[in-house]
């Protein structure tokens, strides 16, 4: 097996929490919601580093994600952590080392924070406000499960059925590089709870359901990083052998 696919057990999962979700949800949010790319024609909002401009982009995320009407009220955290590594648990907020957190609905209102050490790193911030996004969407609709572990699981992977794949793939795995003015290297992020081969292989199902021909999957995988873009496509492959038994797995007529 190519080390870029997920193990034979991490695909069972991935294909029977698909398909849950798909049987409790419908298929439509995975064959039909905007595919939103890190690019600024899905977020075309000035952006500042405040509660206004992280505002800005949950209303966008939100609105993507089927819940147009939604208000937003942003927090952002500006007291000093060196320890910020994953996301939140769902509905409540997790300070500690959280990058971002959905805090419930307040009359009507959906409530976030965000660390501010993020807030100048909006391309990592998008992806961390979609994850957070799904945990709002698993809230609206009653999908969300007692146990924390699990829920994260299923929020990543909630994020590719509402069309944040492309965002929360690529944050996932990356390495960029960073200078203080005296010396320069390379940094490595990963973010999130799913491991980006499994990322990859959903946003893979994604494509096949969608029946995305040669040149949307090429825009689609020039989108990702490139250990991501290469995943993605070992993933098309090997979906391509077994395509019909697991579009039926997930809920999708192979046709």
């Amino acid at each position: 097996m190519s080390l870029l696919l997920p193990t034979a057990d991490e695909q069972q999962w991935a294909l029977a929490a698909l398909g849950d979700l798909v049987r409790r949800r419908g298929v439509d949010p995975l064959l039909t919601r905007p595919l939103v790319l890190p690019a600024p024609a899905f977020f075309p909002d000035p952006w500042t580093p405040d509660e206004a401009g992280v505002e800005r982009i949950l209303r966008r995320l939100l609105a993507y994600a089927g819940l147009p009407d939604a208000r937003v009220r942003a927090e952002v955290d500006r007291e000093p952590d060196t320890t910020i590594a994953g996301w939140s648990g769902a509905a409540a907020r997790h300070r500690n080392g959280a990058a971002g957190w959905y805090m419930g609905r307040d009359g009507g209102t959906y409530e976030f924070g965000v660390d501010a050490n993020f807030n100048h790193r909006p391309e990592s911030l998008v992806a961390v406000l979609a994850h957070e996004t799904a945990h709002a969407w698993r809230d609206t609709v009653g999908v969300q499960q007692d146990n924390r572990d699990a829920e994260e699981l299923l929020t990543d992977l909630t994020t590719v059925y509402l069309g944040f794949g492309v965002l929360t793939t690529n944050a996932a795995w990356q390495f960029r590089g960073v200078s203080d003015g005296l010396a320069s290297g390379w940094e490595k992020q990963q973010a999130g709870y799913l491991d980006f081969r499994t990322f990859a292989f959903l946003l893979a199902l994604l494509a096949h359901a969608r029946k995305l021909g040669w040149w949307e999957r090429t825009r689609l995988a020039w989108n990702l990083s490139p250990n991501q873009r290469a995943a993605f496509r070992v993933s098309y492959n090997r979906i391509t052998l077994d395509r019909a038994e697991m579009l039926q797995e997930i809920g999708v007529r192979p046709e």
